[in-house]
């Protein structure tokens, strides 16, 4: 924090007056404005909604140690060996071992 006074002409960029640094103002009315983005999301690369609220409630469970003892973590199946891009597992959330 700058403990000094600011040069002549400097005008604090929050509530506008002279006199001190934008750090040490007590009008702090500006709030931060969250970016826009111009993402359009894509069917099948982008998570829809409900794959959204899925992790959401999947994160809620503890997790369960793997066999190795260490724990485990949510992830989506994104591609099987088993069933190939058939497999009923794509898109679905599971534990798998934290270590990789």
């Amino acid at each position: 924090r700058k403990t000094s006074t600011p040069p002549d002409g400097y005008v604090c960029i929050s509530c506008g007056k002279p006199g001190h640094w934008i750090q040490q103002c007590t009008e702090k009315t500006k709030k931060r404005k969250k970016k826009k983005s111009n993402h359009i999301p894509i069917a099948g690369k982008d998570p829809s909604q409900q794959d959204i609220e899925d992790a959401k409630s999947m994160q809620k469970l503890k997790p369960p140690n793997c066999y190795c003892g260490k724990k485990s973590r949510v992830k989506k199946v994104k591609r099987s060996k088993e069933g190939g891009e058939h497999s009923r597992a794509i898109g679905k959330y599971f534990f798998f071992c934290a270590s990789g």
